[in-house]
């Protein structure tokens, strides 16, 4: 006997640990293999579908085709270690320290994201229509990670 599937919560937020990847360019080379340029890919890939079905629980359906979604993403960056350090509190306009500017670039790290979570959190990403995505860098006492919520949009 098999055991009934739970309905997906409206809402679910959850953190990835680790330095986020992007979703690299894609070759195919041959008999249905396609490699994908970004080495550290899969292994990101795979936190996060860890992280989600954590958050979840088990035994949880993935939203249903033709059910419209909201992601929310913050990827929390590494700091480079010659990267101006300030103080926050202190320093006026101190945002513009804490944007990351530089590769890779949010669709990249993104679309890296919404693969990892295709049937687990949903049938397709292209069920979600709406969101934001945004990179910062770490702050001194954090460490690399992502932080996600999915909405259901009624």
């Amino acid at each position: 006997m098999t055991t009934p599937r739970s309905e997906m919560p409206q809402e679910v937020t959850f953190r990835v640990d680790g330095v986020p990847a992007p979703g690299g360019s894609k070759r195919h080379v041959g008999k249905g293999r396609i490699i994908d340029s970004c080495k550290r890919n899969y292994p990101w890939r795979e936190c996060v579908a860890a992280a989600a079905m954590k958050a979840i629980g088990s035994g949880v359906e993935p939203h249903p085709k033709g059910v419209a979604l909201e992601l929310e993403v913050v990827f929390v960056m590494p700091r480079p270690k010659k990267h101006y350090l300030v103080d926050f509190s202190t320093v006026r306009n101190s945002h513009e320290h804490a944007r990351h500017l530089v590769k890779p670039d949010r669709t990249k790290l993104l679309r890296a994201f919404e693969d990892a979570l295709t049937g687990i959190l949903w049938h397709d990403d292209t069920q979600i229509i709406d969101g934001c995505t945004s990179k910062v860098y770490v702050g001194s006492d954090e460490q690399p990670h992502a932080m996600a919520t999915l909405r259901r949009i009624a």
